[in-house]
């Protein structure tokens, strides 16, 4: 959900010991010894070498995501990079499995396994509109895709994005003084529910493609970490990827002006891929709101909110207000970009 709030649960990441990481590594093939430090926010991540390639090893706590919500997320990746997309193909395991479950010490975990992508993450600073561009290409090739994506069994499906955890729990992860975020949150959710669901507008999607859950290649960005996909508005990964490429800019950038040229570039992309009618544009505004409440949700969900590290302060700093207020996350006319 969120690209830099360490919401990985203390206890969970005690869970993910030297046995677990051990077996993990056996079951896929890995070089044990290769295996980099944990990382990662809601998932235990590790940097490794297979068969003499780079990979990366993760492992999901059934706290966290089932296995068949695991297995769902693999098949279309796997279906995506199938089909030429840069997007990190899964492993399977010794067993010929994608998914390996792991119990040990009344540890469990679902473990994968994917190809590293290729080249680097680039600060924002460094990135330039060609990134932008080649960003809304690939989301255009994925939205276009995913179209006529069929999971082999509907019982192991994504969830929509109402059914999002953070989404179906909020009233029970805030607290009693947060009423008035949890109204705004409501209504919200309700609006954009009542929006008409279409093959070409809706369908399932990255959901977080912000430059955290992408490397670089020159300009040519590979996209990873599907692990909040689910079924949503296409709109939404272009509106999410505005979100993040928006939030705490340096106060000498002109935040308006940057945020139009990154539109203009990813919808320049997009649209070489794949079409959307413009009305959604319209909707940008709402989803960036959908997002601004759901990390809001999420921070109070995974930290100790009586001990939030800078980044959590300055998030939550005049946002509880913006939001019952109502104030756009971004104030420009998206009309402009039809």
């Amino acid at each position: 959900m969120c690209h830099t709030v360490p919401i990985m649960k203390p206890e969970i990441l005690a869970q993910c010991n030297d046995a677990i990481l051990t077996e993990a590594a056996t079951r896929f093939g890995i070089d044990r010894s290769s295996l980099g430090p944990i990382k990662g926010f809601e998932n235990c991540v590790c940097e490794c070498m297979r068969h003499g390639q780079p990979a990366i090893l993760r492992l999901s706590h059934s706290t966290h995501r089932s296995k068949s919500a695991i297995e769902a997320e693999l098949e279309w990746v796997d279906y995506l990079a199938g089909h030429g997309l840069s997007v990190c193909r899964p492993l399977r395991s010794r067993h010929d499995r994608l998914v390996e479950p792991i119990e040990l010490d009344r540890a469990g975990f679902s473990v994968v396994a994917f190809e590293r992508a290729a080249g680097r993450g680039v600060p924002r600073d460094n990135q330039t509109s060609a990134m932008a561009v080649n960003r809304g290409r690939l989301l255009g090739q994925i939205h276009k895709l995913t179209k006529d994506f069929k999971p082999r069994n509907d019982t192991v499906k994504r969830n929509h994005w109402y059914d999002d955890p953070d989404f179906a729990n909020y009233r029970s992860i805030l607290n009693p003084a947060d009423q008035d975020v949890m109204q705004r949150f409501a209504e919200l959710i309700e609006e954009l529910k009542s929006l008409q669901v279409e093959r070409d507008t809706y369908g399932l999607i990255h959901t977080d493609a912000h430059t955290s859950n992408m490397f670089f290649d020159g300009d040519r960005p590979t996209l990873f970490d599907f692990d909040d996909c689910g079924y949503d508005y296409f709109i939404s990964d272009i509106a999410i990827a505005l979100f993040y490429t928006i939030l705490f800019l340096p106060d000498d950038w002109n935040r308006e002006e940057y945020a139009r040229q990154f539109l203009r570039d990813i919808l320049a992309g997009y649209r070489e891929q794949n079409t959307l009618d413009d009305r959604w544009l319209e909707i940008i505004p709402k989803i960036l709101k959908r997002r601004e409440i759901i990390l809001y949700v999420a921070i109070h969900r995974g930290m100790d909110m009586n001990n939030l590290d800078d980044w959590c302060r300055r998030y939550l700093d005049g946002r509880k207000e913006r939001i019952v207020d109502n104030v756009p996350v971004l104030d420009i006319d998206y009309s402009a970009f039809a």
